[in-house]
C-alpha cells in the first residue's frame, strides 16, 4: 500500500511539475508578443518608421494600402496590425477581409485576455504569430 500510494505521489508531482513548464512556456511565447506588438507599434510612431513598416507589411502579407489604411481607421497600431495579418494568414482562405474583421472583433471584445487567447479560439498557433511578427523589423539590439 505504501508502494501505491508513493507511486500515485510521483506521477501527481511529474504532471504538476509538466503542467508548469507549459504554462511557462506559453507565457514566454505571450510575452515576446507581447514586447515585439508594443516595439513595432512604438516605431510606427515615427514618420520613418511608419513608412517602413507599411513597406514591410505590403511585402510579407501582401496587404494593400488600403487595407493597411482600413486597418489603421480601426485604430489598431503597426504591432496589433501585424498579429492581425499574421494569424489572419493562418486560417482558411488566408488573408480576406471577414478573417481580419473577426480577429479585430475578437481582439476589441477580449483585449485584457490578450493575443494567446485570441489564437487558441481561432486555432492558431501563436508560436507562428510570433516568428512572423519578429521577421517583420529588426530586432530591438540591432536598433539600438
Amino acid at each position: 500500500m505504501q508502494r501505491s500510494t508513493r507511486d500515485i505521489l510521483f506521477i501527481f508531482i511529474g504532471l504538476f511539475v509538466s503542467f508548469g513548464t507549459l504554462w511557462a512556456s506559453k507565457s514566454a511565447v505571450e510575452t515576446r508578443l507581447r514586447r515585439d506588438v508594443a516595439y513595432l507599434n512604438s516605431l510606427g510612431r515615427s514618420t520613418d518608421g511608419e513608412r517602413s513598416l507599411t513597406m514591410s507589411i505590403e511585402t510579407q502579407f501582401k496587404a494593400d494600402a488600403a487595407r493597411i489604411h482600413e486597418l489603421r481607421k480601426a485604430r489598431l497600431g503597426y504591432g496589433d496590425m501585424t498579429v492581425v495579418l499574421a494569424m489572419a494568414s493562418h486560417l482558411q482562405g488566408g488573408i480576406t477581409k471577414a478573417n481580419v474583421d473577426r480577429i479585430v472583433a475578437l481582439w476589441r471584445s477580449s483585449r485584457v485576455d490578450g493575443w494567446g487567447k485570441i489564437a487558441k479560439s481561432m486555432g492558431v498557433r501563436l508560436q507562428r504569430v510570433v516568428i512572423q511578427v519578429e521577421s517583420l523589423s529588426p530586432r530591438r539590439r540591432s536598433a539600438a
